[in-house]
């Protein structure tokens, strides 16, 4: 087995094990925040892909302050009419009792769930408490079909 092998190997056994961990320690995602785009359940950071009622991506936070003041919506996905290229809509919302600066950035992932080098720019975003805004990112190349939500303290 070369390289490139063991490592998507890696990659895709470490999404399994964060999905069955985000699965089985994620609290009750239906709480009191269900407004964000038409009423879709508002996931804790740290839910993974394919949890039931949580966020639809993997989103990985290197603060705490972040992670319990932050909420991620249900993304809204398409294609771009000329290129068809993957368009991701994020809705974040702020539920600590103060402003929060942090930076937003996607890596786009094929439908092996492997990362291919396709990233944005981080997008630094500040939301006072009880604000909302939607983050809209736009994959380089087709073959994106999910990607990765890394938030970071400003």
């Amino acid at each position: 087995m070369d390289q490139r092998n063991r490592e998507e190997l890696s990659l895709r056994q470490y999404i399994g094990v964060l999905i069955v961990l985000c699965g089985a320690l994620a609290p009750s995602c239906g709480d009191s925040d269900q407004h964000l785009q038409r009423s879709a359940p508002v996931a804790p950071v740290g839910c993974g892909v394919s949890v039931a009622g949580c966020a639809d991506a993997i989103v990985v936070c290197g603060d705490a302050v972040v992670k319990r003041g932050v909420r991620i919506g249900l993304s809204r996905r398409s294609r771009t009419p000329n290129h068809r290229l993957l368009q991701v809509r994020l809705p974040i919302r702020n539920v600590a009792g103060h402003s929060l600066r942090f930076g937003v950035q996607l890596d786009f992932l094929d439908a092996n769930y492997v990362l291919y080098g396709d990233r944005t720019t981080r997008r630094v975003v500040t939301l006072a408490p009880g604000q909302s805004e939607t983050v809209i990112a736009t994959s380089s190349k087709e073959k994106a079909t999910s990607f990765i939500v890394r938030l970071a303290r400003m």
